[in-house]
């Protein structure tokens, strides 16, 4: 059985590297929706550099690019094999005591079946000072400039592109329900005290009758295949 936990090409996180019987038929007729992608960030671009912005990265492997041109000592790219069970927290916080807060980036990482390969990305919000380059923002630019690049970004949103399925690289990569294993995933085991291996993620809700929002961070740990809790 072939498959791969990555869905989309944005994310530092994937599963080890194997074939998958769908990524030939996927890539056929994408050239069209690539060449409008690429028309239309020229002109979400050429619009930014009148308003004093040079250059937004488009996606995450865009800005982590971003950061190696510009600042390259603030993303630190591991190719040793390591374990998701403590190694990717241990050099974070051997870091954060010595006050240095760069990107990890782990090229290699075992996921809890102990199979290598996966790929995991900490830190990414870790120091205030590369927030600028997110946005094309000069360096020093690190205070209000990306609060303000932000709301301007939410007034004049970029109009999305409609696409058939087929060509969206979302879906290049199909994993079917009884396929799902989630063990394939490098969830992170993060310390000693912990119970588990744990999926950290933000939830934002409305409440239905005030309207007030709420932003938290939950936990979810993994129980077996295809189950958290």
């Amino acid at each position: 059985m072939e498959r791969r936990c990555r869905a989309d090409r944005s994310g530092a996180v994937g599963f080890p590297r194997q074939p998958c019987r769908h990524r030939e038929q996927q890539h056929h007729g994408r050239k069209g929706a690539r060449g409008r992608k690429v028309l239309q960030t020229r002109k979400f671009q050429e619009r930014h550099q009148k308003e004093g912005i040079e250059h937004m990265a488009k996606d995450l492997r865009n800005f982590l690019d971003d950061v190696r041109r510009l600042d390259p000592k603030q993303l630190m790219e591991v190719r040793s094999e390591v374990s998701c069970k403590y190694d990717v927290i241990a050099l974070s916080d051997l870091l954060e005591r010595e006050k240095k807060f760069p990107i990890i980036l782990y090229k290699n990482v075992r996921n809890i079946k102990g199979t290598s390969g996966c790929r995991v990305l900490v830190n990414l919000y870790g120091d205030r000072s590369r927030y600028p380059i997110a946005f094309g923002l000069k360096k020093e630019k690190r205070t209000m400039d990306p609060v303000l690049a932000y709301i301007k970004g939410l007034r004049h949103p970029i109009p999305p592109i409609v696409i058939k399925a087929r060509e969206a690289p979302v879906k290049e990569i199909v994993t079917c329900e009884g396929e799902v294993d989630l063990r394939d995933l490098p969830i992170v085991h993060h310390h000693q005290e912990d119970g588990g291996y744990y999926i950290t993620q933000p939830i934002l809700s409305k409440d239905p009758e005030t309207g007030i929002y709420n932003l938290a961070f939950h936990r979810t740990m993994n129980l077996g295949k295809n189950e958290n809790a």
